[in-house]
């Protein structure tokens, strides 16, 4: 990963609805395709969390959960192999569709972001924190590594989904040097993705960054762990000067497959050291170290 900074980049989100894929050389004509469809000035893709059950599609309909995502391990290898070449291929960094992956020593599953580079580099990121249904019927074990990637020159980080509603989280990823963190997200209910929003949004405000958030989207009647997803791709950013005045850069519309944006953050460093507000810099002083209780 290369430390050669520059002054803008330019990211994208996916919104893609979901695929069925009946055949691995399917799945991949699919995700050539998507990729295609970027403007070859795309420097880094977010795909969705859970994205990759698409893929679930091959295998007979009506099984378990656990059926689905024990089908799925033996294609480990090529997925990863295959998003590592069109990261090559392309000279991007990818965030490839979200997998679940079986961890012998935990005898249990993990949430999974696969990260890509042009270089040939392999890295990942687990999901720490886990909903109900992530926790129970799935028993999903969380993560136990945070990562923060240094490439060009950007400090960026991934937090899926639910992660994003954690501030101590993202704020020990803006503090390890995140200057943009990506939310591959997963929501079956309109409230689920206004959770997820509301929580990029606050991020952004917090640790005065940018926050990309990319839903999956559509139903997908063979997949019980997928079957309905609703949301909407967006770029967050600092309410302060030089942004916009409710923190929102842009929002794709409903027929967009790619949400793509330019990011400066030179602009994100001017407002951490002389905006209206300090917050980054700010919410690192200790808070009082006495709770009153008061009873009325």
């Amino acid at each position: 990963m290369t430390e050669q900074k520059q002054m803008h980049y330019t990211i994208a989100a996916s919104q893609h609805r979901v695929q069925p894929a009946d055949s691995w050389q399917t799945y991949c004509n699919t995700v050539i395709a998507r990729l295609d469809a970027l403007p070859a000035s795309v420097q880094i893709a977010l795909f969705p969390e859970y994205g990759a059950i698409e893929l679930s599609a091959m295998f007979p309909a009506g099984r378990s959960v656990a059926g689905e995502l024990a089908d799925l391990q033996p294609l480990l290898p090529e997925f990863v192999q295959f998003y590592s070449e069109q990261a090559q291929k392309r000279g991007m960094v990818i965030v490839a569709p979200g997998l679940l992956v079986f961890k012998p020593e935990l005898n249990n599953y993990v949430n999974r972001s696969w990260v890509l580079f042009p270089d040939g580099q392999v890295s990942y990121q687990d999901k720490q924190h886990l909903t109900q249904y992530e926790t129970s019927p799935m028993a999903i074990a969380r993560g136990d590594t945070l990562h923060c990637f240094h490439w060009q020159g950007l400090g960026f980080a991934v937090a899926i989904c639910y992660d994003s509603e954690f501030p101590q989280q993202v704020m020990a990823l803006t503090n390890a040097g995140a200057e943009l963190i990506l939310v591959p997200a997963c929501t079956d209910k309109p409230a689920g993705h206004s959770r997820v929003a509301v929580s990029c949004r606050a991020r952004a405000l917090e640790n005065q960054c940018y926050v990309l958030q990319a839903p999956l989207r559509g139903e997908a009647d063979w997949s019980e762990l997928i079957d309905v997803n609703v949301g909407q791709a967006g770029l967050y950013t600092p309410i302060d000067i030089g942004f916009t005045d409710d923190g929102i850069q842009a929002l794709a519309a409903d027929d967009d497959d790619w949400l793509v944006q330019e990011i400066d953050p030179a602009r994100l460093q001017r407002v951490r050291s002389g905006g209206q507000v300090l917050n980054f810099a700010d919410q690192q002083l200790p808070l009082p170290a006495t709770v009153v209780k008061v009873t009325a």
